[in-house]
Protein backbone atom coordinates (compact mmCIF):
# COMPACT_ATOMS: atom_id res chain seq x y z
CA UNK A 1 0.00 0.00 0.00
CA UNK A 2 1.44 3.23 -0.99
CA UNK A 3 1.07 6.37 1.08
CA UNK A 4 -0.14 9.60 -0.94
CA UNK A 5 0.87 12.77 -0.52
CA UNK A 6 -2.11 14.23 1.22
CA UNK A 7 -2.09 11.38 3.62
CA UNK A 8 1.19 12.24 4.80
CA UNK A 9 0.37 15.98 5.14
CA UNK A 10 -2.08 14.94 7.34
CA UNK A 11 0.27 12.36 8.75
CA UNK A 12 2.28 14.89 9.45
CA UNK A 13 -0.05 17.44 10.88
CA UNK A 14 -1.58 14.88 13.24
CA UNK A 15 1.78 14.05 14.53
CA UNK A 16 2.78 18.18 14.52
CA UNK A 17 -0.18 18.51 16.87
CA UNK A 18 0.41 15.57 18.93
CA UNK A 19 3.75 16.42 19.88
CA UNK A 20 2.14 19.89 20.59
CA UNK A 21 -0.20 18.66 23.50
CA UNK A 22 2.10 16.02 24.62
CA UNK A 23 4.42 19.18 25.68
CA UNK A 24 1.49 20.96 26.96
CA UNK A 25 1.06 18.13 29.31
CA UNK A 26 4.54 17.74 29.99
CA UNK A 27 5.24 20.99 30.33
CA UNK A 28 2.41 22.05 33.07
CA UNK A 29 2.42 18.37 34.74
CA UNK A 30 5.95 19.52 35.98
CA UNK A 31 4.92 23.01 37.13
CA UNK A 32 6.74 24.63 34.15
CA UNK A 33 10.22 22.64 35.26
CA UNK A 34 12.74 25.00 33.31
CA UNK A 35 15.16 21.38 32.88
CA UNK A 36 11.67 20.11 30.91
CA UNK A 37 10.61 23.02 29.10
CA UNK A 38 15.01 23.46 28.19
CA UNK A 39 14.56 20.11 26.39
CA UNK A 40 11.18 20.32 25.01
CA UNK A 41 11.09 24.12 23.63
CA UNK A 42 14.93 25.40 24.15
CA UNK A 43 14.28 28.00 21.30
CA UNK A 44 12.66 30.46 24.12
CA UNK A 45 14.35 29.76 27.34
CA UNK A 46 17.00 32.64 27.33
CA UNK A 47 14.21 35.19 26.69
CA UNK A 48 11.66 33.81 29.36
CA UNK A 49 13.49 34.27 32.43
CA UNK A 50 12.88 37.82 32.02
CA UNK A 51 9.18 37.86 31.52
CA UNK A 52 6.65 38.59 34.28
CA UNK A 53 4.83 35.33 35.39
CA UNK A 54 1.56 35.96 32.75
CA UNK A 55 3.92 36.43 30.00
CA UNK A 56 5.66 33.42 30.54
CA UNK A 57 2.58 31.43 30.68
CA UNK A 58 1.44 32.42 27.10
CA UNK A 59 5.01 32.32 25.61
CA UNK A 60 4.77 28.50 26.78
CA UNK A 61 1.42 28.23 25.23
CA UNK A 62 2.27 30.03 21.94
CA UNK A 63 5.78 28.25 21.72
CA UNK A 64 5.39 24.79 21.29
CA UNK A 65 2.54 24.98 18.23
CA UNK A 66 5.01 27.34 16.85
CA UNK A 67 7.94 24.78 17.40
CA UNK A 68 6.26 21.70 16.45
CA UNK A 69 4.00 23.08 13.61
CA UNK A 70 7.73 24.31 11.78
CA UNK A 71 9.24 20.58 12.99
CA UNK A 72 5.89 18.82 11.19
CA UNK A 73 6.48 20.82 8.01
CA UNK A 74 10.12 20.20 7.62
CA UNK A 75 9.67 17.33 8.39
CA UNK A 76 6.33 16.22 6.32
CA UNK A 77 8.52 18.26 3.25
CA UNK A 78 11.05 15.98 3.92
CA UNK A 79 8.91 12.57 3.97
CA UNK A 80 7.45 14.58 0.60
CA UNK A 81 10.42 14.47 -1.02
CA UNK A 82 11.63 11.32 0.14
CA UNK A 83 14.29 12.37 2.63
CA UNK A 84 12.84 11.85 5.59
CA UNK A 85 15.46 10.46 7.12
CA UNK A 86 17.89 13.56 6.60
CA UNK A 87 15.30 15.86 7.47
CA UNK A 88 14.95 13.85 11.08
CA UNK A 89 18.63 13.58 11.22
CA UNK A 90 19.43 17.39 11.01
CA UNK A 91 16.32 18.28 12.44
CA UNK A 92 17.34 16.54 15.57
CA UNK A 93 21.00 18.05 15.50
CA UNK A 94 20.05 21.78 15.44
CA UNK A 95 17.60 20.86 18.21
CA UNK A 96 20.39 19.40 20.13
CA UNK A 97 22.70 22.24 19.48
CA UNK A 98 19.96 24.40 20.93
CA UNK A 99 19.19 22.76 24.01
CA UNK A 100 23.14 22.65 24.65
CA UNK A 101 23.32 26.75 23.39
CA UNK A 102 20.53 27.71 25.58
CA UNK A 103 21.65 25.73 28.75
CA UNK A 104 24.70 27.89 28.50
CA UNK A 105 23.35 30.92 27.90
CA UNK A 106 21.33 30.29 30.85
CA UNK A 107 24.22 29.69 33.62
CA UNK A 108 25.77 32.34 31.53
CA UNK A 109 29.02 30.76 30.49
CA UNK A 110 27.68 32.56 26.55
Amino acid sequence: MTITQSQKLWISATGAVTAVALCWAFAFVAHLNVWASLILIPYIMPVVQSLDALTRLWVFVAAPVVQFSLYGLILGRGWLRGRLRTAAIVLAAIHIVAIVVCYLIIRSYI
